[in-house]
Order: C-alpha cells, then structure tokens, then sequence
C-alpha cells in the first residue's frame, strides 16, 4: 500500500487483493459497512435493489475470490484490433543490407550489414474505471457497468498491452477527500474478468469501500476520519483531484494511450441494451480518436 496526504486529499494506492484484506482490517463491524436486513425493517427487495447479490459483508468478500463474473452483455472482441498496433523503426544486422559494419565483418560473422526495418509493436493502454457511486444509483446498474467494462477491457486487452486501475473517488472522507486506486492488472499480467466483475459489483464500495473509510484514519493515527461523504466521478472528480495528480498517482506514463472510463451512474448503463449500445459508442470514440492520434479518452458522458 501507498499512501500520501496532500492537504486534505488523502490518496491510496494498493493491489486489489490489499483494498479487500485492509479492508477486513479496518471496518467497524457496528458501522454501515455492516449494515443488513437484521438489523432494520427494510425488505430484502430494497436491500438487493442497493446492495445486489451481497447482502452482507462477508458475502462481498466472498464475491472479491468466488469468480463473479460481470462480463454479462456479450463477447465483441477483436473490433478494433489493428487500431492498437503501430509500427516502430529498428535496426537488424543482416547477411546483406544497407550499411557494412566493420568490426563484426572482421570477427567473420557472416550477419554484417545494418538493415533498417519496422516491427509492429501493441500500444500501452491504460485503462482507468470508477468503482463507487452514489446512493441513488442501483445495483442492476452496476452490473451493466461492470459487464462494459469487462468487455472493453478484455476487448483492448486481446490487441493491445494494458495496465487497468479502478479508483474510488470521494469527497467528505478521510481528512477531507480522498482518492483510492486499485491495481486491477499490470502490463505484465492477464486480463481478470472476475477481479473486474467484483470490483464493479455495488457492495464492492458499499462494504469493502465503507470499511475504509470507518478505520484507516485511526490505522494512520487519525481518529477524527470518519464519514461517508460524496462520491464523485466522471467529470466531477475534479472535484477530489485534478488530471495531473490523479496521473500522478496513478502513474499513467506519457507514452501510454489512457483511456478514462465512467462510473455506474450514467444513463447510459440502465439496462443491457443502452449498455450495449453506449459500449458501441465507446468502440467508435476511441477508433476514431486512434486515428486521429489521439492519447487520451474520456468515455464520461
């Protein structure tokens, strides 16, 4: 875990399998994060309207390693294959070619000439989605977000090579605003369409989040860090951090192609078929934009 106050924004940085241990660490088994239908007269209906198929604490932590898969509205894989490739120049030494080099014609390697040429090489793509949300946003629509994003991570991840992050972006916690990413997958890994589906899965925030923000100021010292706050996403993170911090800490390399991806809250993702049709929207955005050469997208509205 990483973690570092600037003001009152506090930011985190863990492994997702660090956000849900810290978590189990931190949370106050009296708080919201353990808030469930025994304890209120709130029928069940309601509770899965909120929480989704976690009704409890333990269950969402049960979803984080059981393989929910959210990869629910379909495969569309391959779509935009060759537009995450480009070329690069490079120099090979050859049997015959355009330039002697003397030294290793000498040692009698018969591989002397310099020859210039191209390799195709993937794109870096880094692909940052929003976790949380807030409280008026339904569980059916996390999981149409979580089915998108699955999706289109898994469809650049078979074409391109690409880091994921998931980051919960808050104002009102902590010592003011707070701002934790998650490490979904490095370059160096395969794509888990699982870890993705839990992640996006509504108890996600609503319990392993919470659990967060019920302890890790007393964890660091600050017993006064207690709340809830306000979710902000999309085009309002902002108001949490600005760009160039959030790629900061995020570590979102120069080089890379970001794409920012939006939280559940947007219309878009009220039931399967806008998902699918916003998921098309995105595909297009970002064909498009790759071949205008474009580095960064924001898929919010």
């Amino acid at each position: 875990m990483r973690y570092e106050q600037n003001g009152d924004l506090v930011k985190i940085a863990t492994t997702f399998h660090e956000y849900v241990q810290l978590s189990k660490q931190f949370r106050n088994p009296t708080e919201q994060s353990s808030y469930d239908k025994t304890n209120c007269k709130i029928k069940e209906a309601v509770l899965r309207e909120f929480f989704g198929d976690a009704l409890t604490y333990e269950e969402m932590v049960e979803r984080c390693y059981d393989g929910y898969n959210a990869k629910a509205i379909g495969e569309q894989r391959r779509k935009i294959a060759e537009l995450f490739q480009n070329e690069r120049p490079m120099d090979e030494m050859r049997v015959s070619g355009e330039a002697l080099d003397v030294p290793t014609y000498l040692s009698g390697d018969p591989k002397c000439f310099w020859e210039s040429t191209t390799e195709v090489r993937k794109a870096r793509v880094h692909l940052c989605y929003a976790s949380n949300c807030t409280s008026g946003v339904s569980a059916n629509r996390f999981l149409n977000h979580g089915g998108a994003m699955a999706v289109l991570c898994d469809l650049i991840a078979d074409q391109a090579d690409t880091k994921i992050s998931c980051y919960v972006s808050n104002t009102r916690v902590f010592a003011g605003r707070g701002c934790s990413v998650i490490t979904i997958k490095n370059y160096d890994e395969n794509v888990d369409i699982p870890r993705i589906g839990a992640t996006t899965h509504p108890s996600f925030f609503r319990r392993i989040g919470f659990g967060w923000f019920e302890g890790f100021g007393t964890s660091v010292g600050k017993p006064s860090w207690t709340g809830y706050g306000c979710s902000q996403t999309g085009k309002s993170r902002v108001a949490v951090i600005s760009d160039e911090e959030f790629a900061e800490w995020v570590r979102i390399d120069k080089d890379e192609i970001v794409v920012d991806l939006p939280a559940a809250n947007i219309a878009a993702f009220t039931n399967e078929h806008t998902t699918a049709t916003w998921l098309e929207s995105a595909i297009n955005t970002i064909t498009e934009g790759l071949r205008n050469g474009q580095k960064h997208f924001t898929l919010w509205d």
